[in-house]
C-alpha cells in the first residue's frame, strides 16, 4: 500500500514535470511534493493609488503527510522558490509594490496577520521589472520566496505533515500611472517534488528554470485613470502684447496622470486682460475627445495688457476643477517715446540763445519715458535712443546722439531715464524741434525758438568756380559764431584781400573793394564794389572787420575762362526776344583738325544757366546748338544780359554776348 501511494504521487508529479534525483544509498529513502494550485482575478480594473489589491491566491498543499509530523529520525525539509512572472506593457514609471502575505485556513480578510517579509519594487534591479519600463512587452522573474533560513519569517511545509498554505499576491499601486497601461501576471500552478536519501534530508526542490511554468494562470490588470482636474503646461512667464502664443492642457487625475479617453469641452478665460483674444471661450470651447488622449495644446492665444494677467482653464462644470496658471507679464512693444520734465510737460515754446544751454529756460529735468502702442509704459524696453533737432545744426550738442546714443537697460531703468537739460545745446536760429528717437519708433518733439547770438563772423557766399573777365558774384552777411544771420547790427566796415594761390596776382587785371559797409541787411557786391579777375588762375578772397580783424572769413574762387580774340563764338542773332525765339551760335575753329566742346550760358554774375551736351567741331567754321533761352530747369531766363562760353580739348575759351528781352 505504501508503495502504491509513492508511485501515484510519482506519476501524478510526472503530468507536470520531470524531477532531477539525487538519491543517495540509503534505504529509507523518502519522496514527495508540494503542490501550487492558483486562483486569479483576471481583467481587474485599477486605479492609481490603489494598495492592497489582491492579484491572486495560492494553495501550497503537502501531497504527502498525516495529521502528525512523522519525524522517522530526520529533519523537515522547507518550501523552495515559487515564481511569479509579469510583463508590462505601455508602463514607464515605478508602478507597483509586490508583496507575498499567507495563512493557513484561506481567509481573505485576513491576509495581514503574518507575512513573509519580502517586497518587489519596480525600482529594484533584481524586480520583476527590468529594460526601464520598455512598451515592448517584457517578462523577468523573481523568486517570492528564498531557500530555508531558520528565519521567524520562513515557511515550512513538512513531508510528514499534512499542510495547506495560502499564498496571497498583493500589490500597491503607484500614484503614477498611465492611462490605458496594462500589466500581465502568470500564475504558475505547479508541483514541486522534494526527496530524502541518506542518513540526511537532502533538498531536491525543482527549479522551475528546468520545470517549467505548467497549466498557468494568467492575470490582466488595467490601468484606467478618471480626470478630475485640468492643468496647464508650458506656460510663458512673459509674452509680447498681441503676439500670439500656446499652452498644453491635459486633463489629470489628483496625481498628475493624463485620462487619455476624457471628453469634455475646454475654454480659456483671462483674468485682469479685458481685451485679451482668446481662441477658445465658454461660448465655444475646444471639444476635447479619446482623440486627443488627454491632451491638447491651445494656440494663437493673445493677451494684450492689463493687470498682472492670468489664464484659467475651465470646464464649465463642477466636474474638473478649473486650473488657474501664474501672473503671465506682458511685454508691450515699443511705439513711441515722450519728452517730459519729470512728471510735468515740459513748457510750450522756450526760447534760447544759439550755443545758450536749454536749462536757462528754467527747465530742470527732460525725462524720456517709452511707451507701447496702448500707452502703457514699456517698462522692459532695451535699446538705444538719442536725440536730434529738426534744424540740425552743425554744433548741436546732446547728452545722447545718433552716434553716442543712450542704451536702455529694462531691469534698471524700467522704460524710463531723465537727461540733464544744461547738455542740451542748440545754434541754429529759428523754431527747432527737439526730437528723441531710437531711429525707427515715433519720438516726441519739443518746440525751441533758437535766437541769433552775438556779432562773431562774416558769411560768404561765392561761387567756386568763375569766368575771368565777368564780375564774381558774392554776397557779404553778420553772423554769429553759429552763421546765424542776425536781426540787427551796428554799421561794421569790412576790408578785402584777394591773394593768388597758383601764381602772382596782376594787381592790373583785378578790380575789387578796398572796404565795404556791412549791416544785418546781407551785402551783395555789384557795381562800383563787384569783384573781377580777369586772369585765369586760383585765388584766396578774404574779408574782415576792420576794427576786430579776428573777425573774418575767406573762400577760394577758381578763374577758368579767358577771351580768345582769334577763335570767337558768334551769336548770329544775338537778341532772344519773347518766349519762342532763340539765338543761332557758331564758332570757328583754327590751328586744330578737330575738337569736342562744351557749351555754357552764364548770367553776368557769373552763375550757370546752361550747358549744351558736349558736341565735335571740325577745323573751320561750325554751327552749334542754338540757345532757346531756358535755363536748366526748362525756365524761360529773365531779361538781361548772358554770356555763353565755349570749352574743351584745350582750345582757347571764348565768349559771346546774347541779350534776352521777355
Amino acid at each position: 500500500m505504501r508503495f502504491a501511494s509513492i508511485l501515484f504521487f510519482l506519476l501524478y508529479s510526472l503530468s507536470f514535470a520531470t524531477p532531477t534525483s539525487n538519491e543517495g544509498l540509503w534505504g529509507g529513502t523518502e519522496v514527495g511534493s508540494i503542490q501550487c494550485i492558483s486562483s486569479a482575478i483576471s481583467n481587474r480594473v485599477v486605479t492609481p493609488g490603489m494598495s492592497n489589491v489582491i492579484i491572486c491566491k495560492s494553495l501550497l498543499r503537502n501531497q504527502k503527510g498525516a495529521d502528525t509530523t512523522s519525524f522517522g529520525g530526520v529533519g523537515s525539509p522547507a518550501m523552495s522558490a515559487i515564481r511569479y512572472s509579469f510583463w508590462g506593457t505601455a508602463v514607464d514609471s515605478d508602478y507597483a509594490q509586490v508583496r507575498l502575505h499567507w495563512n493557513t485556513n484561506g481567509d481573505d480578510l485576513n491576509t495581514n496577520w503574518t507575512f513573509r517579509n519580502t517586497y518587489i519594487r519596480s525600482t529594484n534591479n533584481s524586480s520583476v521589472f527590468n529594460q526601464n519600463y520598455s512598451p515592448k512587452t517584457v517578462q523577468n522573474k523573481k523568486a517570492v520566496f528564498g531557500f530555508a533560513d531558520g528565519g521567524a519569517n520562513e515557511m515550512r511545509l513538512y513531508h510528514g505533515w499534512l499542510t495547506d498554505i495560502y499564498l496571497y499576491l498583493i500589490a500597491d499601486f503607484s500614484t503614477n500611472l498611465i492611462d490605458k497601461g496594462t500589466v500581465k501576471i502568470t500564475v504558475p500552478i505547479v508541483n514541486l517534488f522534494w526527496q530524502v536519501s541518506g542518513g540526511f534530508w537532502d533538498q531536491n526542490m525543482n527549479d522551475l528554470t528546468n520545470v517549467g511554468e505548467l497549466g498557468v494562470g494568467f492575470v490582466d490588470i488595467h490601468i484606467e485613470v478618471t480626470a478630475t482636474r485640468f492643468k496647464a503646461y508650458n506656460v510663458p512667464l512673459m509674452v509680447q502684447s498681441g503676439v500670439p502664443f500656446s499652452i498644453t492642457i491635459k486633463a489629470e487625475d489628483g496625481y498628475g496622470n493624463v485620462d487619455k479617453d476624457f471628453s469634455g469641452g475646454v475654454y480659456l478665460i483671462a483674468n485682469g486682460d479685458p481685451t485679451a483674444i482668446l481662441p477658445y471661450t465658454q461660448a465655444s470651447p475646444y471639444p476635447m475627445t479619446p482623440a486627443d488622449q488627454g491632451v491638447v495644446t491651445i494656440n494663437n492665444i493673445r493677451l494684450v495688457g492689463g493687470s498682472s494677467p492670468t489664464l484659467t482653464v475651465s470646464d464649465g462644470l463642477a466636474g474638473l476643477t478649473d486650473y488657474t496658471t501664474t501672473s503671465i507679464g506682458v511685454v508691450a512693444p515699443i511705439d513711441r517715446f515722450k519728452m517730459t520734465e519729470a512728471l510735468n510737460p515740459l513748457p510750450l515754446l522756450p526760447t534760447i540763445t544759439a550755443g545758450q544751454p536749454l536749462s536757462i529756460t528754467g527747465i530742470t529735468n527732460i525725462r524720456v519715458t517709452g511707451f507701447d502702442y496702448l500707452d502703457l509704459l514699456a517698462s522692459n524696453f532695451s535699446g538705444q535712443i538719442y536725440f536730434e533737432s529738426s534744424a540740425g545744426g552743425w554744433a548741436d550738442s546732446f547728452p545722447a546722439s545718433a552716434a553716442s546714443p543712450y542704451t536702455f537697460v529694462s531691469n534698471v531703468d524700467l522704460g524710463v531715464k531723465n537727461f540733464n537739460p544744461s547738455n542740451f545745446y542748440l545754434t541754429r536760429r529759428g523754431l527747432q524741434n527737439l526730437k528723441v528717437t531710437d531711429g525707427s519708433h515715433k519720438g516726441e518733439w519739443l518746440d525751441i525758438t533758437v535766437q541769433p547770438g552775438a556779432y562773431g563772423a562774416i558769411g560768404i557766399t561765392a561761387p567756386t568756380e568763375s569766368v575771368a573777365g565777368v564780375a564774381i558774384p558774392i554776397t557779404l552777411r553778420a553772423t554769429d559764431i553759429y552763421s546765424n544771420e542776425l536781426d540787427s547790427l551796428a554799421t561794421r566796415t569790412i576790408g578785402m584781400t584777394i591773394a593768388s594761390v597758383t601764381g602772382a596776382v596782376n594787381a592790373s587785371r583785378i578790380t575789387y573793394p578796398t572796404n565795404v559797409s556791412l549791416t544785418a541787411v546781407p551785402k551783395s557786391l555789384s557795381g562800383s564794389e563787384r569783384v573781377v579777375i580777369s586772369d585765369a588762375g586760383r585765388y584766396c578772397l578774404t574779408f574782415f572787420d576792420t576794427a576786430t580783424p579776428a573777425i573774418s572769413n575767406s573762400v577760394y574762387v577758381t578763374v577758368t575762362v579767358t577771351a580768345n580774340e582769334l577763335n570767337k563764338i558768334v551769336a548770329v542773332n544775338n537778341r532772344i526776344v519773347g518766349s519762342s525765339a532763340s539765338a543761332d551760335l557758331y564758332y570757328t575753329l583754327r590751328n586744330k583738325t578737330e575738337a569736342s566742346v562744351t557749351v555754357t550760358v552764364y548770367d553776368l554774375y557769373g552763375r550757370k544757366v546752361y550747358t549744351f551736351e558736349s558736341q565735335s567741331i571740325r577745323e573751320g567754321d561750325n554751327r552749334l546748338r542754338s540757345w532757346d533761352g531756358k535755363n536748366s530747369q526748362g525756365k524761360n531766363v529773365s531779361t538781361g544780359k548772358y554770356q555763353v562760353v565755349i570749352t574743351g580739348d584745350g582750345i582757347v575759351q571764348s565768349r559771346s554776348t546774347i541779350v534776352v528781352v521777355r
